[in-house]
């Protein structure tokens, strides 16, 4: 959107109140002009349901209020909407109704601040008058309906077909919704109480002289809005639970109700999803009640957190930011913003006239003389309140305007959405939000959405909590702390609470719910502090769910009636930066996943040698060797189970599958085997065989594949394949096959969420629990088709149960209050599906194999590492120190800018099942440094990398002559104003890849400590290289993200 400046506001101003006595019209039909307006624009806007809601709400004021003055300012804005030419011509694609949605914004503020109601998500608050005779009414048409049956479905449905186009708003989309519901309820068999009151509501709707006459236009229909809410309310009240929900969070928080996002190619309003999710995070930060410790447990939680610490962060500012401040706490040779743009340096008061004014002073060259000028402004609160903090820093520039209304100065984005008397003092507000989140994807975040035209780290300042204290990213927000506060991990967030956050924290926000196992201390620790926390996770993280009730958090959940009421319409088609989730979240009600049976008895006979195998390995003498044959039988079994396409000899599988039978035939003939345990592997290895022969005969998963191309009416078909060998060897087949039908894909499990939505997707087997939670739990695609053979079918039904028994007993209550009494205990809780035992056991045979190679030759140094197994049998050992580059959001396209893409660091204990890490061939170099001094090389700047390090070198020289340990070096670095955590100081002697700390005064402070003098006579220079090594840094980080 585009922002305003005040001088912009003052025209549109002008505009309104000229266009007051300009016309004739009457208010009836100023009603049906706004109808017939919003019916030819409401589409183009992004801002569908908030311009709908305010004109319709408005357009009741003009026509049902008591408060003339209201009703003068519901018609002049009004009047403002249906003119064509106004300060932004309608016409104007992307802005032309900015304007018309500002001022009927300013009008509804202006209708509250004067009737006292409070705003509501649903709309008009109909008069106590109007409600008591909708309800009569309602009552009369339960007793004698206005028409038959058949009639009043027809009217129903010619109004559905009449509302089509503007339903999309979601305004009156609920509202045929709930009309449809009724119109079912009345043509199906059910309870007859239940139907009468679907008769009621569509009589209502079918007569058109009701409380409010229907020649109105959109107007006319909010009575009969009302009358088949109230009707739905009596049939099925979880309904209204939803929409109360949203109604009080709107209550609360107004401007949630003005809130448009846009990713840089599409505007979006805050959803019905996020808006009930929101209304949990406000009981968090409620300060009348209790410290609340929750966990949401959605469909999908990848962004919720930051949308809902980014809520609840302006929640906090509309909060506390509020009112004129009496007195100026700048000191003299500060530098300001003046309203929010231009900047001046304060420079004290002075008296004139016996009036005392503030000074703001900037310098300019005129004829190779400095010059300086001054504007005294008067010392009143209202101009205190348009100075905020620069940062010392910041060069003054930029013009100011005393009269403000003609300033060319922006309002800012958050006086644009909260509308306060005077602009909001960011620098006052006191609370916190701190949201535990991957900082990049945060990062990318900020950087990419805009509100009202401006990023969002330009809106309010948002920071990182580190080792080295707490920074808003950005040089707006230089001389203002954080208000949202990223920590990357749970043990930075206990650092910041003990660091004074504790007693300032509005809420703690917990993402990461991949961590929450590891790091279930840390959980504690922050849940001792009793600050309001809401974790957030998705539902198929199942062991951080369990931490999270284990620490003793309330869990609160969605059941799937609360999701089809509040998801009822597919996410809008924004960018993936807005509403992946809610994406996520509509599949779970809509989404269609089928089973197709895929009938083999030599697979099912297979997989029970197995199982027998297994059985008999723990208990035999010959441990070992069994365990390693059970492993590499199951890999290859696994493999032809999972292959979807023809067999032919040579292929991967059959090759496999032909080599492991060879093996276990040399085996089962060993002497010092039972005869049970020969017996086992002849069966195994016989089993296996016949499975193999028969799959070049005939896959009939290849068979239930080809009946999916038939029926898939020419759309892509992805086969999801958990081996990227696998993958590729597909691919290759595929692509030499491809004969013109539905293209066919082969994706790994990663890939599959970035597929589009239209297609179908294939999953021809079971891979263990863990991976088909995540492509099931919300499903990734809106048609998934899963071929399987018996076995694996059973495990997949285990998986479901398993989940729902474990979904009742951690639910506390669902999102409406709904709560659940845990069911007891079930044995079948700890149940392992036997595919996922052998998995497993496969798993461990290889991991026990890896750690026998890695025993340090006698002249190696011996490190500590944890290894990291990767898919086709790659692996790392990671030391604890180590930061991975974790690039899965850029294999899932998960971003909206590829001009703007970053790689993720990561801790080896926050990696997850699933992820992508990037990796240099051939070195153990990390990928971004190699590439960062290809960079510097490329401009001559070989040794920088050296003198960037030299304060490295100091300090580490420093610490061993005196015996030096990193809490020491933290009490002595304190005498030179550096105040780093002693882990802090341990990083910095430890980490070769440490570029420099983050404040370029900590290395001044080393330089001072150590008293070095090469480092003191390079100081400048090794600062200066510090810049240019990390530059290539980023360079280098953004270049390889853009090739992923």
């Amino acid at each position: 959107m585009k922002p305003l400046t005040y001088a912009d506001r003052e025209a549109i101003m002008r505009l309104v109140e000229a266009g007051r006595g300009a016309t004739s019209l009457s208010d009836e039909d100023l009603a049906r002009a706004v109808s017939r307006m919003l019916e030819a624009h409401h589409q183009r806007t992004g801002f569908e349901y908030a311009l709908v809601r305010d004109a319709l709400s408005l357009s009741y004021h003009m026509l049902h209020g008591d408060d003339p003055e209201i009703r003068r300012c519901a018609r002049s804005a009004l009047l403002y909407l249906i003119k064509d030419n106004d300060f932004f011509p309608d016409g104007v694609p992307d802005i032309g109704l900015q304007d018309d949605h500002y001022v009927l914004s300013l009008a509804m503020h202006e209708v509250f601040r004067r009737s006292g109601a409070q705003p509501k998500f649903s709309g008009p608050t109909l008069s106590v008058g109007h409600e008591r005779l909708i309800r009569e009414k309602l009552r009369e048409f339960h007793d004698r309906p206005f028409a038959d049956d058949a009639t009043l479905q027809k009217a129903a449905a010619n109004l559905i077909d009449r509302l089509a186009e503007i339903a999309s708003t979601g305004f009156f989309g609920r509202f045929l919704r709930d009309l449809r519901f009724m119109t079912e309820m009345l043509a199906t068999e059910g309870e007859p109480e239940n139907r009468r009151w679907a008769r009621a509501a569509l009589s209502y709707v079918a007569d058109a002289n009701d409380v409010i006459p229907d020649d109105f236009g959109m107007c006319g229909l909010l009575d009969d809005r009302s009358a088949v809410a109230h009707a739905r309310q009596i049939v099925d009240p979880t309904h209204r639970s939803l929409l109360s929900i949203l109604d009080s969070a709107v209550a609360r928080w107004p401007f949630l109700a003005w809130v448009v996002l846009s990713d840089g190619a599409h505007r979006s309003e805050l959803s019905e999803f996020l808006l009930t999710n929101c209304a949990l995070m406000q009981e968090q930060v409620n300060e009348d009640t209790e410290a609340k410790q929750r966990c949401l447990i959605l469909p999908s939680a990848k962004d919720v957190p930051f949308w809902l610490a980014l809520l609840g962060a302006i929640g906090t500012i509309a909060d506390t930011a509020a009112g004129t401040p009496e007195t100026c706490s700048l000191q003299p040779g500060d530098r300001v913003y003046v309203d929010g743009d231009a900047i001046r340096t304060f420079d004290g008061f002075t008296e004139i006239d016996g009036h005392r004014y503030l000074r703001l002073e900037t310098q300019f060259r005129r004829r190779g003389q400095t010059l300086t000028h001054i504007d005294n402004w008067p010392a009143t609160p209202e101009n205190f309140a348009r100075l905020q903090p620069a940062g010392d820093d910041r060069k003054p520039r930029g013009e100011i305007r005393f009269a403000r209304e003609q300033s060319t100065a922006e309002i800012s984005a958050l006086d644009r959405l909260l509308h306060p008397a005077d602009p909001i003092q960011l620098h006052n507000v006191s609370q916190r939000v701190v949201l535990v989140s991957p900082v990049g994807r945060a990062r990318e975040l900020v950087e990419g959405v805009s509100l009202f035209g401006r990023r969002i780290r330009d809106i309010l300042p948002v920071g990182q909590f580190g080792d080295d204290g707490d920074r808003s990213w950005g040089s707006r927000w230089q001389a203002v702390d954080p208000i949202l506060v990223i920590t990357p991990d749970l043990t930075a967030a206990c650092d910041a609470l003990s660091d004074g956050y504790a007693g300032r924290c509005a809420c703690l926000v917990i993402g990461r719910p991949e961590s929450w196992p590891e790091r279930a201390a840390d959980l504690r620790t922050l849940k001792s502090s009793g600050v309001p926390i809401l974790g957030v996770t998705g539902e198929s993280a199942d062991e951080a769910i369990a931490t999270m009730l284990d620490t003793g958090f309330e869990a609160v959940s969605w059941l799937e009636t609360e999701l089809k009421d509040i998801v009822w319409r597919p996410a809008s088609q924004s960018g993936r930066l807005l509403d992946q989730d809610e994406r996520r979240a509509h599949r779970v009600v809509s989404a269609r996943v089928s089973v197709q049976p895929a009938d083999s008895a030599h697979a099912e006979e297979a997989f029970i040698a197995l199982c027998r195998l297994r059985e008999l390995a723990p208990s035999s003498q010959s441990r070992d060797l069994l365990e390693q044959l059970l492993a590499s039988a199951w890999t290859a079994f696994s493999q032809l189970a999972e292959w979807p396409l023809p067999l032919t000899p040579g292929a991967g599988p059959e090759e496999r599958g032909r080599l492991v039978v060879a093996r276990l035939g040399d085996a089962q003939n060993q002497q010092f085997l039972s005869a049970d345990e020969q017996h086992a592997l002849r069966s195994v290895a016989g089993t296996l065989d016949a499975l193999r022969t028969a799959l070049l005969e005939e896959n009939p998963k290849h068979r239930g594949l080809r009946g999916i191309q038939a029926g898939s009416s020419g759309r892509a078909i992805a086969i999801v394949c958990r081996r990227q060998t696998i993958v590729r060897t597909m691919h290759s087949i595929l692509t030499q096959s491809a004969d013109g039908s539905a293209t066919v894909s082969a994706v790994t499990p990663a890939s599959a969420a970035a597929l589009p939505s239209e297609a179908i997707v294939v999953i021809p087997g079971w891979f263990k629990r863990s991976i088909m939670r995540r492509l099931l739990h919300p499903p990734v695609a809106d048609d998934m088709r899963l071929l399987m053979y018996p076995f694996e079918a059973r495990a997949l039904q285990q998986m479901r149960e398993t989940g729902h028994r474990r979904s009742q007993r951690s639910r506390t209550r669902s999102i409406t209050g709904v709560v659940s009494a845990a069911p007891e205990a079930d044995r079948r809780e700890s149940e392992q599906p036997a595919a996922d035992a052998l998995e497993e056991q496969a798993a461990e045979v290889w991991r026990r194999r890896l750690v026998q190679r890695a025993h340090p030759a006698d002249a190696e140094a011996v490190a500590e590492a944890r290894l990291i197994v990767f898919s086709d049998n790659w692996y790392a050992w990671l030391t604890e120190g180590y930061m991975a580059r974790r690039v899965t959001h850029l294999v899932q396209r998960e971003f909206n800018d590829p001009d703007h893409v970053s790689i993720d660091l990561a801790n080896r204990d926050d990696l997850i099942e699933g992820d992508y890490l990037l990796f240099h061939c051939g070195s153990d170099s990390d990928a971004i440094r190699v590439v960062a001094d290809e960079l510097l090389a490329a401009r001559g700047m070989v040794d920088r990398r050296s003198l960037a390090s030299e304060w490295q070198q100091a300090l580490r020289q420093f610490a061993h002559a005196n015996r030096l340990s990193a809490v020491d070096i933290a009490q002595r670095l304190r005498q030179h104003d550096c105040t780093r955590h002693p882990a802090t100081i341990r990083e910095w002697l430890q980490n070769d890849d440490l570029i420099s700390p983050r404040a370029r005064e900590d290395v001044r402070a080393i330089a001072a400590l150590v008293n070095d003098p090469d480092l003191t006579d390079h100081l400048p220079t090794c600062i200066q290289a510090i810049r240019e090594v990390r530059r290539a840094h980023q360079e280098a980080a953004h270049q390889l993200a853009r090739k992923i």
